[in-house]
C-alpha cells in the first residue's frame, strides 16, 4: 500500500461524528479599550476559563482557544445546546452584577464528521461550519444550522433565521437560533421567511489601498484600529473595534460600536452613528471619529457591486 493511501486509510480511522462549538467573547477589543490591557486581558481570560468550566460539565472537550474564544466538541448537539445555554446565562448574568464593562458571548456549533489531528486539533467541514456560525452570532446568539437542531430534543426552543450561503458551501445553509433565556417556553418557527434572491449583490468597502467585500458568503467585516481588523484605520479618534459591515437578508447593515462614532455621508446628507444601526443603501463615505466637515484624512468608500 503506497504512503498515501495509508494515510487516507489512518485518517478514515480517526474520523468521527462530534458537535463542535465555537464561543467568541464579543467585543474584547473594546474592552482591551476600555479597561487597558492588563485588566482587559484578566476579565476576557476570566470569562473565556469559564466557557471551559461550563463545556466541561456537560461532556464537553476542550479543544484550543486564541485568546478571547474557546473551540470545544461535545458528543451530540444536545449537550453543545444545554452548555451554550449556560454560557450565555454565564454571561448574562456576569455583565449586569459582576463585570465592569458590558461583556457578551456569540456561540455557534455544528454536528458532523470531524478527524482527529495528532496535536489534539480536530478538522473537518462540520468544523468549518461551525466557525462560520460564530462568526455569523450577534453578541448573546446562539446558532446552529437546520441540519443539526433536527438532532435537539423538542423541547429545545428556538427559531428559524434565515438561509445563507457560507464559504466554501455550495449550498445555502439554514440557521436557526437556539432560544436560551429562562422566560421562553415554546418553539417559535419563522417558516414563512423567503430566501433572499441578492445572491450577487456585493459591498466594495476600500479604504486607500485596502479593499474587501460584504456579501451573502463574506457576510461580516470589522472596521478599526485593531490588527486583526479587515480595514485597518489610524486615526486617534477610532476605536480599536470601531465598527462593523453585515449582510443581512439582502440588506447592508452599519453597525457602530464605537466612542466617538461613526459618520456616514450619501448624497449631501450626513448621519452620526453611535452605539446604533443604519441599512447602507447605495454609495457612501465613511468617517470615524470625526465629522466630514472637519476634513478627516481617512474616509472609507462603500461601493455597491453586482458579482460575478
Amino acid at each position: 500500500m503506497k504512503r498515501r493511501q495509508i494515510v487516507s486509510a489512518h485518517r478514515e480511522k480517526l474520523k468521527i461524528e462530534l458537535t463542535t462549538l465555537f464561543a467568541d467573547v464579543s467585543g474584547s477589543t473594546g474592552i482591551y479599550e476600555k479597561l487597558g490591557d492588563a485588566d482587559g486581558r484578566n476579565l476576557v481570560a476570566g470569562c473565556v476559563a469559564e466557557l471551559r468550566r461550563i463545556s466541561e460539565q456537560h461532556e464537553g472537550k476542550f479543544i484550543k482557544s486564541n485568546g478571547d474564544d474557546i473551540m470545544c466538541t461535545f458528543p451530540s448537539p444536545q449537550e453543545a445546546s444545554v452548555a451554550a445555554s449556560g454560557m450565555q446565562l454565564f454571561m448574562d448574568d456576569f455583565s449586569t452584577h459582576n463585570s465592569p464593562v458590558p461583556v457578551s458571548v456569540r456561540i455557534g456549533f455544528q454536528h458532523g464528521a470531524v478527524i482527529h489531528e495528532e496535536d489534539g486539533d480536530v478538522r473537518g467541514d462540520s468544523v468549518n461550519v461551525a466557525a462560520r456560525l460564530a462568526d455569523y452570532a450577534k453578541a448573546g446568539q446562539i446558532v446552529t444550522s437546520e441540519e443539526t437542531i433536527s438532532l435537539i430534543s423538542s423541547s429545545k426552543s428556538f427559531r428559524r433565521l434565515e438561509r445563507v450561503r457560507l464559504k466554501g458551501k455550495a449550498e445555502r445553509v439554514g440557521i436557526c437560533e437556539i432560544l436560551w433565556k429562562q422566560d421562553v417556553s415554546m418553539t417559535v418557527f419563522a417558516s414563512d421567511i423567503p430566501d433572499d434572491d441578492n445572491d450577487n449583490l456585493q459591498l466594495n468597502v476600500q479604504l486607500g489601498d485596502q479593499s474587501c467585500f460584504v456579501s451573502e458568503s463574506n457576510f461580516k467585516i470589522t472596521i478599526g484600529r485593531d490588527p486583526s481588523s479587515d480595514i485597518r484605520v489610524s486615526g486617534k479618534r477610532a476605536s480599536r473595534l470601531h465598527a462593523t459591515i453585515e449582510f443581512r437578508r439582502g440588506t447592508f447593515v452599519l453597525s457602530d460600536v464605537s466612542t466617538n462614532a461613526t459618520y456616514v455621508r450619501q448624497g449631501m446628507e450626513e448621519t452620526r452613528l453611535h452605539r446604533e444601526q443604519a441599512p447602507i443603501i447605495g454609495s457612501g463615505q465613511l468617517s470615524l471619529g470625526i465629522p466630514f466637515n472637519r476634513q478627516p484624512e481617512e474616509v472609507i468608500e462603500l461601493t455597491p457591486q453586482s458579482g460575478e
